[in-house]
């Protein structure tokens, strides 16, 4: 009862023209409210496998903007809904971020990357994998964001390992889809967010799906990215020791093999995707806006 009369208050007050779901729960009331009024819903869905609530309300919706195009095999379209592959909205420079916090190291950079706050079991991967390693790559420099909470225990691990003077830990970077054109190979999560960041700034990618997360959106996503050749998977529970790092020293080895990932990664990149939708959106309220005006 809250909600709706909070809903019916927000409606009646801000009488939006469209209204805008991002597939989360938290939406859900105010989208199914707008279906009641009969306002035209825009849903926005970031995996590759939808979340219930897109894939609950996707027949009711005027547009659907996805940020994998595989996400449409597992929705239900109404007759009018409009399908949009835009890609998920990030924020990417093409040119050299020069007001990052972090300097950045020069040549070949692998990065290893949790999320915002790490992500404790990828980061025992590694631990696992540099205490196994008998080789680095050629020139190249490991930037390790290990998350705040991992940092210290992260960072006295390394200094453990042969390959110290390689390896930087830090605990964050700040707005770090602006420095990702400094990368050449990522070991990453496999979050929508994450993985558009990457495939905007053409960033080829070794993933580790979160084993828990929802509906296992994460290992979707993966295999979305691998099967168009952006990407390759390993599993945090099953990877073999070893198995990982051989692919990063296979890579860094092979120039051509890391560029041709790269260019599959940057065939999936959308670093337009936020002006697109937006687009589409004012597109769609002016219509409705224009429709009004038409009946008065």
């Amino acid at each position: 009862p809250r909600v709706f009369s909070g809903l019916t208050e927000a409606f009646r007050t801000l009488k939006p023209h469209v209204v805008v779901g991002t597939g989360g729960y938290a939406s859900a009331p105010a989208v199914a409210y707008a279906i009641a009024a009969r306002k035209p819903i825009v849903l926005q869905e970031q995996n590759a496998f939808p979340g219930l609530v897109t894939r609950l309300l996707a027949s009711h919706a005027t547009q659907i903007h996805l940020g994998f195009p595989e996400a449409v095999h597992h929705l239900k379209l109404g007759r009018a809904t409009r399908v949009q592959v835009h890609g998920n909205p990030v924020a990417i420079s093409r040119a050299p971020d020069t007001s990052s916090d972090f300097e950045w190291p020069g040549g070949c950079v692998l990065l290893i990357t949790g999320g915002s706050q790490g992500a404790r079991g990828l980061n025992q991967l590694l631990l696992r994998e540099l205490s196994g390693a008998t080789r680095w790559p050629d020139g190249v420099t490991m930037v390790w964001i290990s998350g705040p909470d991992h940092h210290e225990a992260i960072a006295a691990a390394v200094r453990g390992t042969t390959w110290a003077d390689r390896i930087r830990v830090v605990p964050y970077v700040n707005a770090l889809g602006q420095s990702l054109n400094r990368i050449s190979l990522a070991i990453s999560r496999a979050g929508a967010m994450s993985t558009s960041e990457l495939a905007a700034a053409g960033v080829p990618a070794l993933l580790v799906p979160l084993p828990s997360s929802a509906e296992d959106h994460q290992r979707s996503n993966a295999i979305a990215l691998a099967e168009s050749g952006a990407a390759r998977i390993f599993e945090q529970e099953s990877t073999l020791v070893g198995e990982l790092w051989a692919s990063v020293l296979e890579l860094f080895d092979s120039e051509s093999s890391l560029q041709a990932m790269a260019g599959a990664m940057r065939s999936r990149g959308r670093p337009d995707a936020a002006d697109r939708i937006a687009a589409d959106i004012l597109e769609l309220a002016r219509s409705v806006e224009g429709a009004k005006h038409a009946d008065d």
